[in-house]
Protein backbone atom coordinates (compact mmCIF):
# COMPACT_ATOMS: atom_id res chain seq x y z
CA UNK A 1 0.00 0.00 0.00
CA UNK A 2 1.37 3.28 -0.96
CA UNK A 3 1.62 5.24 2.18
CA UNK A 4 1.78 8.85 0.18
CA UNK A 5 -1.80 8.80 -1.04
CA UNK A 6 -3.18 8.89 2.63
CA UNK A 7 -0.79 11.77 3.69
CA UNK A 8 -2.35 14.84 5.05
CA UNK A 9 -0.29 17.07 2.53
CA UNK A 10 -1.05 15.53 -0.59
CA UNK A 11 -4.22 14.68 0.01
CA UNK A 12 -5.84 17.89 1.18
CA UNK A 13 -6.34 20.66 -2.06
CA UNK A 14 -5.23 24.26 -2.60
CA UNK A 15 -7.17 26.67 -0.56
CA UNK A 16 -9.65 28.68 -2.96
CA UNK A 17 -7.99 32.01 -3.32
CA UNK A 18 -10.28 35.48 -5.52
CA UNK A 19 -8.68 36.79 -7.88
CA UNK A 20 -8.03 39.78 -5.85
CA UNK A 21 -6.73 38.05 -3.21
CA UNK A 22 -4.28 36.56 -5.70
CA UNK A 23 -3.81 40.39 -7.24
CA UNK A 24 -2.96 41.61 -3.71
CA UNK A 25 -0.32 38.59 -3.00
CA UNK A 26 1.22 39.28 -6.53
CA UNK A 27 1.55 42.96 -5.76
CA UNK A 28 3.01 42.61 -2.54
CA UNK A 29 6.69 44.42 -1.81
CA UNK A 30 6.93 46.15 -5.34
CA UNK A 31 7.17 49.71 -5.46
CA UNK A 32 4.13 52.24 -5.76
CA UNK A 33 4.57 52.62 -9.24
CA UNK A 34 4.42 49.65 -10.31
CA UNK A 35 1.42 48.40 -8.37
CA UNK A 36 0.06 51.67 -9.59
CA UNK A 37 0.89 50.44 -13.46
CA UNK A 38 0.23 46.74 -12.90
CA UNK A 39 -3.32 47.12 -11.04
CA UNK A 40 -4.42 49.49 -13.98
CA UNK A 41 -3.22 46.43 -16.49
CA UNK A 42 -4.70 44.22 -14.46
CA UNK A 43 -8.15 45.77 -14.05
CA UNK A 44 -8.54 46.06 -17.77
CA UNK A 45 -7.22 42.29 -18.30
CA UNK A 46 -9.58 40.98 -15.44
CA UNK A 47 -12.71 43.18 -16.56
CA UNK A 48 -11.82 41.97 -20.26
CA UNK A 49 -12.23 38.48 -19.64
CA UNK A 50 -15.31 38.75 -16.87
CA UNK A 51 -14.44 35.37 -14.88
CA UNK A 52 -11.76 34.58 -12.12
CA UNK A 53 -8.53 34.17 -12.91
CA UNK A 54 -8.66 30.07 -11.62
CA UNK A 55 -11.03 29.97 -15.08
CA UNK A 56 -8.99 31.31 -17.47
CA UNK A 57 -7.94 30.04 -20.81
CA UNK A 58 -5.47 30.37 -23.07
CA UNK A 59 -8.20 31.65 -25.31
CA UNK A 60 -9.18 34.20 -23.19
CA UNK A 61 -5.84 35.44 -23.09
CA UNK A 62 -5.80 35.74 -27.00
CA UNK A 63 -8.94 37.63 -27.48
CA UNK A 64 -7.97 40.18 -24.57
CA UNK A 65 -4.22 40.30 -26.54
CA UNK A 66 -6.06 40.89 -30.09
CA UNK A 67 -8.37 43.59 -28.28
CA UNK A 68 -4.86 45.66 -27.88
CA UNK A 69 -4.31 45.64 -31.67
CA UNK A 70 -5.02 49.65 -31.62
CA UNK A 71 -2.37 49.94 -29.11
CA UNK A 72 1.47 50.51 -29.71
CA UNK A 73 3.88 47.80 -29.96
CA UNK A 74 5.60 48.79 -26.77
CA UNK A 75 2.07 48.96 -25.20
CA UNK A 76 1.20 45.51 -26.40
CA UNK A 77 4.46 44.17 -25.20
CA UNK A 78 4.21 45.62 -21.88
CA UNK A 79 0.30 44.41 -21.22
CA UNK A 80 1.23 41.24 -22.09
CA UNK A 81 4.45 40.84 -20.04
CA UNK A 82 2.17 42.15 -17.04
CA UNK A 83 -0.59 39.46 -18.16
CA UNK A 84 2.10 36.73 -18.04
CA UNK A 85 3.57 37.33 -15.10
CA UNK A 86 0.58 37.65 -13.26
CA UNK A 87 -1.01 34.10 -14.72
CA UNK A 88 2.17 32.44 -13.67
CA UNK A 89 2.76 33.38 -9.95
CA UNK A 90 -0.82 32.35 -9.99
CA UNK A 91 0.83 29.08 -11.19
CA UNK A 92 3.42 29.32 -8.89
CA UNK A 93 1.38 29.77 -6.27
CA UNK A 94 -0.46 26.24 -7.17
CA UNK A 95 -4.11 28.23 -7.65
CA UNK A 96 -4.30 27.07 -11.05
CA UNK A 97 -3.17 24.24 -12.63
CA UNK A 98 -1.43 25.08 -15.74
CA UNK A 99 0.00 28.55 -16.49
CA UNK A 100 -2.14 29.12 -19.48
CA UNK A 101 0.08 32.63 -20.53
CA UNK A 102 3.04 30.60 -21.20
CA UNK A 103 2.25 29.82 -24.87
CA UNK A 104 1.45 33.59 -25.54
CA UNK A 105 3.75 35.70 -27.29
CA UNK A 106 4.65 39.44 -27.25
CA UNK A 107 5.30 41.81 -29.91
CA UNK A 108 8.72 42.95 -30.47
CA UNK A 109 9.20 46.38 -28.57
CA UNK A 110 10.76 48.87 -30.71
CA UNK A 111 13.93 50.46 -29.42
CA UNK A 112 13.22 54.27 -29.61
CA UNK A 113 16.96 54.70 -27.31
CA UNK A 114 19.00 55.67 -30.67
CA UNK A 115 16.13 58.21 -31.44
CA UNK A 116 16.85 60.28 -27.91
CA UNK A 117 20.68 60.01 -28.41
CA UNK A 118 22.56 63.33 -29.57
CA UNK A 119 25.43 63.43 -31.66
CA UNK A 120 28.94 64.58 -29.92
CA UNK A 121 27.97 68.17 -32.18
CA UNK A 122 24.88 68.57 -31.01
CA UNK A 123 25.95 68.37 -27.24
CA UNK A 124 28.56 70.88 -28.11
CA UNK A 125 26.59 72.85 -30.07
CA UNK A 126 24.07 73.10 -27.37
CA UNK A 127 26.59 73.49 -24.74
CA UNK A 128 28.24 76.32 -26.43
CA UNK A 129 24.35 78.16 -26.78
CA UNK A 130 24.06 78.10 -23.43
CA UNK A 131 24.71 81.94 -22.03
CA UNK A 132 23.91 81.38 -18.62
CA UNK A 133 27.19 79.53 -16.76
CA UNK A 134 25.45 78.24 -14.22
CA UNK A 135 23.50 76.27 -16.79
CA UNK A 136 26.51 75.64 -19.21
CA UNK A 137 28.71 74.35 -16.20
CA UNK A 138 25.59 71.90 -15.26
CA UNK A 139 25.50 70.77 -19.27
CA UNK A 140 28.86 70.62 -19.06
CA UNK A 141 29.28 68.18 -16.17
CA UNK A 142 26.16 65.88 -17.44
CA UNK A 143 28.32 65.53 -20.59
CA UNK A 144 31.57 65.03 -19.14
CA UNK A 145 30.58 62.43 -16.80
CA UNK A 146 28.28 60.77 -18.88
CA UNK A 147 25.37 61.32 -16.64
CA UNK A 148 21.67 60.85 -17.90
CA UNK A 149 19.31 63.30 -17.31
CA UNK A 150 17.62 61.68 -14.25
CA UNK A 151 20.83 61.49 -12.32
Amino acid sequence: MNNLAFHPAITQRQPSHTTEQILAMWLHGKSPETVSAYSRVAEKLIDFIGKPLTQWTLGDLQRWQDSLSGKAPNTISTYTAIAKSLIGFAHKLGVIPFNVAMPVKSPKSKDCLSQRILSESQVLTMIALESNPRNKLILKTLYYAGLRVSE
